[in-house]
């Protein structure tokens, strides 16, 4: 599995004892770097020592990532924080108000991503959109 190299990172990202379930947006092997314009989400559960239990893909409901039922499936697989590149306050309001963490501003790998979120290697960023394809827009749209 090419996530294997994780298992040795020794940051422990968990505020509790217990399994965590991550949502990447995914366009291949790389982030997606729009969260409402991802067709598949790569689903993570990790144990809280970060050794990678089980992944999945899962397909995008049909929609934007505001004005889908996007947030409640991502819920229902039992997911607890999503990894983004950039993301529309309509989609983060979705998210958090379903019990979702979001963390948004990275790039790279899905193992990258991971690598980085896991050993506290990156800077939160509030990466908002006002952009997509439901009557406006943004410069990434482009």
């Amino acid at each position: 599995m090419y996530l294997e190299n994780i298992l040795k990172i020794p940051h422990n990202p968990f505020n509790n004892n217990s399994m965590k379930t991550i949502a990447i947006p995914v366009a291949g092997e790389k982030i997606n770097d729009h969260f409402g314009h991802s067709d598949v989400f790569r689903i993570i559960n990790l144990t809280e020592r970060n050794k990678v239990i089980s992944v999945e893909e899962m397909a995008s409901t049909q929609g934007c990532g505001c004005k889908s039922q996007l947030a409640e499936a991502l819920k229902e697989k039992g997911v607890s924080l999503v990894l983004a590149g950039n993301m529309g306050a309509g989609a983060q309001n979705k998210l958090k108000a379903t019990g979702i963490e979001v963390i948004t501003g990275f790039s790279g790998t899905v193992e990258e991503v991971l690598h980085h979120w896991m050993s506290g290697s990156f800077s939160y960023q509030v990466q908002t959109c006002s952009g997509g394809s439901h009557g406006h827009h943004c410069n990434h749209h482009q």
